[in-house]
């Protein structure tokens, strides 16, 4: 399916902001569902995530587990990271340095789904009504994949680098080395929907829109390709 990319950038606090950032995104109200599910190598990976684990009530507390242990911890982080490499290796065979960095964006495997504006509990509908979102953002009838989107979070690359050394976010943040930055990619049909809920997620949270996932992407200014 095409997609297009967007990068959900927080000015200050760096990897320590990704768990508050992703519950911000999963809690707001226009969200009607979310995925959260885990993979080799972060399952079991160590007896310090096991205990975590069993004291999370929530899928979101178990995420902001993950979060703690496998990838704050630059040590853990690493180790992962390079077994995680050796994983794909042996089962795909030799890969390029791009293929690594997507598929370790499948070892926390996020996904979410808005609200279609004419089927959203009262308030949600009348907050969307306010912004501009009308009921034909898509077909009513439409598969609940016509309104969801992937959120990239990568074991190779956790705090976004690739999207902070773009041109577009630099021009959003002072310190890169504090910055964060986060890859959403949405159905084409739905960016304007998708631009509008991330310019609710607050203040603090600013976002970046790109033609194309960033692998390949050229960033869009006025509508113009860069």
């Amino acid at each position: 399916m095409e997609l297009v990319s967007f990068a959900v950038v927080v000015r200050e606090g760096g990897i320590a902001a990704l768990a508050p950032t992703l519950r911000c995104m999963f809690s707001h109200p226009w969200v009607a569902s979310y995925m959260i599910s885990f993979g080799p190598p972060l399952i079991k990976s160590s007896q310090k995530i096991i205990e975590r684990v069993k004291t999370a009530r929530s899928a979101l507390e178990k995420l902001e587990a993950y979060v703690a242990v496998c990838l704050r911890d630059e040590t853990e982080r690493a180790r992962l990271a390079a077994l995680h490499r050796k994983m794909m290796v042996r089962s795909r065979g030799p890969l390029e340095a791009e293929q690594l960095d997507e598929a370790s964006a499948e070892v926390i495997d996020l996904s979410i789904r808005l609200h279609h504006p004419a089927l959203a509990p009262p308030a949600v509908a009348q907050s969307m009504r306010a912004r501009g979102i009308g009921f034909d953002v898509v077909p009513m009838k439409s598969p609940p994949d016509a309104l969801s989107a992937r959120i990239l979070v990568r074991l190779a690359d956790p705090r976004g680098s690739r999207l902070i050394d773009t041109e577009a976010v630099r021009a959003l943040i002072d310190d890169a080395d504090a910055a964060l930055a986060i890859e959403v990619r949405a159905p084409p049909a739905v960016r304007g929907f998708y631009a509008t809920w991330l310019g609710e997620l607050g203040a603090d949270v600013a976002f970046v829109h790109f033609s194309d996932p960033i692998a390949r992407a050229r960033v869009i200014r006025d509508g113009e390709k860069s």
